[in-house]
């Protein structure tokens, strides 16, 4: 199978077009996943704020689960959770002073660690050496995502023979043009 050079460009094009939409797009999910944080957290703490204040009605308790929902869904995705941690107040927990200040402590660190997870996966979509890892280990990360263990010998043996596989094909491919391009 040929390509003519306006194929080729075409081809071409069309690969470097979705690569920079992948980039775009996975920069863009990440700087959502940091802003949803910063503001669920914003909103966390003028809620406590109010409750510790004395306004302990129960659209401030709706409104705090709301946000600890998020929160937690949040902290989840970023395995920024410490173990055991199930980020809910309960009305009980408010006394005339609210909240226990390691426990918000606690919540904040959590917080932060977020933060900084989201952040380190946003640039990683600009370093190429990321990318060059990602292409080199995808065996592995198809069989962790699959539930096997992405570090025993039966990946590694995968991700040999993909990557022979990879170098056969290549170089069969590079052969074939240089044929092609010797023949025209």
């Amino acid at each position: 199978m040929s390509f003519n050079p306006e194929q080729e460009i075409i081809i071409i094009a069309t690969v470097i077009a979705v690569g920079l939409l992948v980039l775009v797009v996975r920069w863009l999910y990440f700087n959502s996943k940091i802003y949803a944080v910063n503001r669920n957290r914003d909103e966390y703490m003028r809620i406590l704020e109010a409750l510790s204040n004395g306004q302990q009605d129960f659209m401030h308790y709706d409104r705090l689960a709301e946000v600890e929902a998020r929160l937690s869904r949040l902290l989840r995705q970023s395995n920024s959770a410490p173990t055991g941690f199930i980020l809910r107040h309960e009305p009980e927990m408010f006394g005339a002073f609210g909240p226990s200040p390691s426990v918000v402590r606690t919540y904040l660190q959590s917080f932060h660690e977020s933060i900084g997870y989201f952040r380190a996966r946003k640039n990683e979509t600009v370093n190429p050496i990321f990318w060059i890892e990602s292409l080199l280990n995808w065996p592995k990360s198809v069989l962790g995502m699959l539930g096997f263990n992405e570090h025993g010998a039966f990946a590694n043996m995968l991700k040999l023979l993909v990557l022979v596989l990879e170098v056969v094909v290549g170089f069969l491919l590079v052969v074939s043009r240089l044929q092609q391009m010797a023949q025209a």
